[in-house]
């Protein structure tokens, strides 16, 4: 197969392809041909594919906190790439695998190893992002209840205090280790 023909297969299959779906914004021609099975018109009309980040992708300000293995180290959903068109040359670097002065062209090593998982469906990153917040509730809830705890049993042995009866019971229900007397000597 001659590179002509194998670029006119390629050409082909990428016409037949496009347009299968209009975008919403797309003209009423485009529309209407897409409805009746049909190809779209125009190159804009056709939809195209929007790479979005994760909805829990950590901010910036974590990233920062992080050394070069923690963020290797994340979720492949969270290694896509982003534009660097400031840098010289041009180049596609992954969100996450960056340092000071350092970063890294995508696809990272994650990237790499991961594959498809780094494109997330968009409902996958949500439902995850819901077990996080569902987590973080609980804990934060549980953080609060040992606080009270903890204040209550700090009130409980402040000097001068009458301990009262929930500390008293806490105090009671665990085991104290046996007394042991020792026979001091003294000198004389």
């Amino acid at each position: 197969m001659s590179n002509d023909t194998f670029r006119a297969e390629c050409r082909a299959r990428e016409e037949a392809a496009r347009g299968q779906q209009a975008d919403e914004s797309a003209c009423g021609t485009c529309r209407n041909n897409v409805a009746n099975g049909k190809q779209v018109e125009h190159d804009g009309c056709a939809r195209r594919t929007l790479l979005m980040e994760a909805p829990d992708m950590p901010s910036y300000e974590v990233l920062i906190g992080m050394d070069m293995a923690e963020r290797e180290a994340l979720p492949a959903r969270f290694h896509v790439p982003v534009f660097d068109d400031l840098g010289k040359p041009n180049a596609w670097l992954c969100r996450v695998c960056w340092t000071e002065g350092v970063v890294t062209s995508w696809p990272c090593n994650t990237a790499m190893k991961h594959g498809a998982k780094v494109f997330t469906p968009i409902y996958d990153a949500e439902l995850q992002q819901e077990r996080q917040a569902k987590e973080l509730a609980e804990l934060t809830a549980q953080v609060a209840r040992l606080s009270a705890e903890n204040a209550e049993l700090e009130r409980a042995l402040a000097p001068g205090s009458a301990p009262s009866r929930a500390c008293c019971a806490a105090t009671r229900s665990s085991p104290r280790p046996p007394r042991t007397t020792s026979a001091s000597s003294s000198p004389s």
